[in-house]
């Protein structure tokens, strides 16, 4: 299968192939370390890497190509300064600071029992930013007119996420003529965006659902996780696939990452049956 590698805001197709072809293992004692200390238990030498999810996929044929954002992003994710630019954005709009989150977001609390019921909290705190549909077309048009194309599915990190989960659904609406995406693969992800309602599409209020095979991997610290539980709830049942892990927003680590690669996998051979 090809697939379309879509990065994270403030971030570029390079950062995001780097992420998804590093190879790496972190002893289960350590699978609770911050992100930031992560490198400093990467490859010990008593255990083997994991093999990352770009590195494995390729040796059974599978291919991977990277699509930078339309927009160049005045200033680089916090941390990647030291990174080559330039680094590209998805969409002109106001990002969610995740460490910034009201208390309400991060504790528990009585009001918020599902993922939806989060989003509904972000929505009340206006922090659910409207989105255009300039994303969404650049993207599409890409996949019409790419050489590398046509692609069988799509991999999207954080606001690559939210732009894989709109295509598939356009998709779904407006079927093409030809060849179309079969699989999708949502990393710190956040639900597709209703354009008509400005607001984010929620399992309980809607009827619409991503019907291709899809995983979700989601990190249990990530301050975001009700928005990717979210969109997990969006992908219609029977088809989806949920890979959990100890770590933040970021890309699985340790065995986590091997997890990630089965969940792939799984969702590959669904497609492959029809779905």
């Amino acid at each position: 299968m090809k697939f379309l590698c879509l990065h994270g805001t403030d971030t570029n197709a390079e950062f995001l192939q780097m992420q998804l072809c590093t190879p790496t293992t972190i002893p289960p004692t350590h699978l609770t370390t911050p992100p930031h200390e992560i490198s400093k238990h990467t490859n010990p030498p008593s255990l083997p890497p994991t093999a990352a999810l770009t590195h494995e996929l390729t040796q059974e044929k599978h291919t991977f190509h990277y699509l930078n954002g339309p927009l160049t992003s005045p200033t680089p994710y916090p941390g990647l300064e030291s990174f080559p630019g330039p680094f590209h954005r998805y969409y002109d709009r106001q990002q969610l600071d995740m460490s910034n989150l009201p208390s309400s977001f991060t504790h528990p609390n009585s009001d918020i029992k599902t993922p939806a019921d989060w989003m509904r909290l972000l929505r009340s705190h206006n922090l659910d930013h409207d989105r255009t549909t300039s994303a969404l077309d650049f993207v599409l048009k890409h996949m019409e007119s790419s050489p590398e194309g046509p692609y069988d599915g799509i991999i999207g990190f954080s606001e690559g996420a939210l732009v894989a989960a709109d295509v598939i659904l356009h998709q779904q609406r407006h079927p093409p003529p030809a060849t179309r995406l079969r699989v999708a693969i949502f990393i710190s992800g956040a639900p597709a965006w209703d354009y008509d309602l400005h607001r984010s599409l929620l399992a309980d209020e809607t009827k619409q659902r991503i019907r291709v095979p899809s995983v979700s991997v989601i990190g249990k610290e990530d301050p975001i996780a009700g928005a990717a539980r979210a969109l997990y709830e969006l992908c219609e049942e029977g088809k989806r696939g949920l890979v959990e892990w100890e770590g933040g927003h970021g890309i699985p680590r340790g065995e986590a990452q091997g997890r990630m690669v089965q969940g792939v996998r799984r969702a590959i051979n669904r497609a492959r049956m029809g779905g």
